[in-house]
């Protein structure tokens, strides 16, 4: 069964071997900074995400059971 996990997470990263921490080929990532708009820009997709499914949630669950919709 162990064995079954590991070749499960074996092909797991389809980026290459010589990629940084950062994602990209080559240079450019150093170990423990951080790659800002990455960073901002993932953010901004989470908050967009959320505010939809909230957004969702309160029209067809919440106002309803107010008595709003």
């Amino acid at each position: 069964m162990e064995r079954m996990m590991e070749d499960a997470g074996a092909g797991r990263s389809r980026r290459g071997a010589g990629t940084t921490a950062g994602g990209r080929a080559g240079g450019g990532a150093v170990a423990g900074k951080i790659d800002w708009f990455r960073f901002w820009r993932d953010m901004v997709i989470a908050a967009l995400v959320f505010n939809v499914v909230a957004g969702l949630v309160t029209w067809y669950y919440i106002f309803p059971l107010l008595g709003l919709r």
